[in-house]
């Protein structure tokens, strides 16, 4: 069983940005997302017995994850994830599916999601979160405004892949210098950043021990997520 440093040394943060008060809903989200990761850590180490963390795997296992913050974050919060909608217009409209739909005590999001795996700090190409965020964006673009909520905003987990080095260090200041590249690409918009931004990341000890698979350290999650301007009624 591997040992656990404690959650009071994992590097937490919540930025919400932008000129809209309802993104701060996204505050409460965002502390419960670090409350469910923390739990999950907590139950599958100490009563399964083995090592494990939940956002290495895919974007449905975070979406999930954070379905489950959503629904612990307070009364008012509700979500239904990969729920069907009809997509396109005209002799292009057919079925398809949503990650998530959230209602929060004043609003209701769609969410769609991309996930990416930078390997290093630093030379990773910076397009490609703003590609995947583009794509999100095109997808709830693609959902017929009467079937739309209220607000939608294109989201991608970013999962820092390090390979493990002989002194074990270094993993988090490394993921700490992702997560400042993401804030500043995230924000680079010219009409003013509508952006969420949420990381949990491990200590070295804790990446080493919980979080280290076929050679490489996976040392925390970080969630990027830009409102669509123009997407619904509550713009």
């Amino acid at each position: 069983m591997a040992a656990i440093v404690g959650a009071a040394t994992r590097h937490r943060t919540v930025e919400v940005g932008g000129d809209i008060p309802h993104l701060a809903e996204w505050e409460r989200i965002l502390r419960s997302w670090h409350d469910v990761i923390d739990e999950y850590i907590r139950q599958v180490t100490a009563r399964l017995g083995y090592s494990d963390v939940p956002w290495w795997f895919n974007e449905r296992a975070n979406v999930g994850i954070l379905a489950g913050a959503i629904w612990r974050a307070g009364p008012g919060h509700v979500c239904l994830e990969e729920y069907s909608v009809e997509r396109g217009t005209g002799d292009d409209r057919g079925p398809g599916r949503c990650d998530l739909w959230l209602q929060t005590p004043s609003t209701s999001w769609d969410l769609e999601a991309k996930a990416m795996w930078p390997n290093t700090a630093d030379g990773w190409n910076d397009d490609v979160l703003s590609s995947r965020l583009d794509v999100a964006k095109e997808q709830l673009k693609s959902i017929p405004r009467g079937d739309r909520a209220d607000c939608g905003i294109a989201a991608c987990f970013v999962l820092p892949k390090f390979v493990r080095r002989d002194d074990d260090e270094g993993y988090r200041d490394d993921a700490l210098r992702v997560l400042d590249r993401l804030r500043s690409i995230a924000s680079s918009r010219r009409r003013g950043p509508r952006v969420i931004l949420g990381a949990y990341i491990l200590d070295d000890d804790e990446a080493v021990a919980l979080a280290a698979h076929d050679g490489s350290v996976y040392p925390g999650v970080i969630f990027v997520g830009r409102q669509v301007r123009g997407y619904g009624s509550g713009e």
